[in-house]
């Protein structure tokens, strides 16, 4: 059920992207649009003030602030999985260099030690 939902979440964003955010580019094309005295002035004959700060706090909202924080947002999480993953396996090594016989740590960095007994393989803790 969690991944039937997780695939709904994804397609629906999928179809916002690509059915939302065209038509309301469409929208503030056609509000910034105008022809005046025989030339077309795309993206530049505002019909108010209000209308031109409106448009300028969307489009620096939907290019830099909202990318800005999604990728915040991406690279803190998969900085968190990282860390929670190398906490974990750092648990791991820390008992498996434990010695066998007496419980002793194994000397050295445990980081591609070469053991004679295996020739030519590194040992990796």
């Amino acid at each position: 059920m969690q991944l039937n939902a997780k695939k709904h979440i994804v397609y629906g964003a999928i179809a916002f992207i690509w059915i939302v955010i065209p038509t309301v580019q469409i929208v503030f094309t056609s509000l910034i649009t105008d022809i005046i005295q025989g030339t077309c002035w795309a993206f530049g004959a505002y019909k108010s003030y209000a209308i031109k700060k409106t448009i300028g706090f969307f489009a620096l909202f939907v290019a830099y602030i909202l990318p800005l924080a999604l990728l915040v947002f991406c690279y803190s999480r998969i900085i968190h999985a990282l860390r929670t993953k190398v906490t974990l396996f750092s648990g791991e090594s820390r008992n498996c260099q434990m010695g066998a016989d007496h419980g002793e740590p194994v000397t050295g960095s445990g980081i591609g030690r070469f053991s004679p007994q295996q020739g030519s393989k590194a040992e990796l803790l």
